[in-house]
């Protein structure tokens, strides 16, 4: 078990407070206030080894967000959500399926050409684009052998606990604010 898990978000459902408490009883624990996945992305790269583990993300623009869309599908499955993050809900994933494609997004599903796939994708976020920023990211399959989707992602830390920025939460335990630590701690991760 690593030093320090970070959490990209606060705890939502039972079954996620079970990996919490499961973790926090092995580790020490770092919270994540404010995330923007675009931001975060910025961040990280600007640390050349860690590069290669980012996810292929672009910020969509209403201008030309059909064409944006069409050009990530034609390399493969992509996903559409917001870079403020919304707990895993509102997020598209548009996926090839031989001369369909298939739009998810929650717990509806839709099938039709890429085109019908791209308009209906970008009708739905445009007006939403004047005040909130989404992104295009390559869609990498994380289902396990059962089917279901991975919902526990682990960055590690190979460094000794920040004491600053704690913060409670609703069942009592501690965990630190990750934005004002995490220049700090990925000036200390080893290339």
């Amino acid at each position: 078990m690593p030093p320090l898990v970070v959490a990209a978000a606060p705890v939502t459902r039972p079954e996620h407070r079970v990996v919490e408490n499961w973790l926090q009883a092995r580790t020490r624990l770092l919270g994540f206030d404010g995330f923007d996945k675009h931001e975060m992305t910025a961040l990280l790269a600007a640390y050349p080894h860690l590069v290669p583990h980012l996810i292929p993300e672009a910020v969509l623009v209403a201008e030309r967000v059909e064409a944006q869309l069409a050009q990530g599908l034609a390399r493969g499955p992509i996903v559409v959500k917001r870079s403020d993050g919304a707990l895993g809900t509102g997020i598209f994933f548009i996926i090839p399926q031989g001369d369909e494609v298939v739009v998810h997004k929650d717990s509806q599903s839709w099938r039709g050409t890429a085109g019908e796939a791209i308009a209906r994708v970008a009708g739905a976020i445009r007006a939403r684009m004047a005040y909130r920023t989404y992104l295009v990211q390559r869609f990498i399959d994380t289902r396990d052998a059962a089917g279901q989707p991975a919902t526990v992602r682990a960055d590690i830390v190979r460094r000794p606990f920040l004491e600053a920025n704690k913060r409670p939460l609703a069942h009592g335990a501690e965990v630190e604010r990750m934005g004002p630590a995490m220049t700090y701690w990925l000036s200390l991760i080893d290339a």
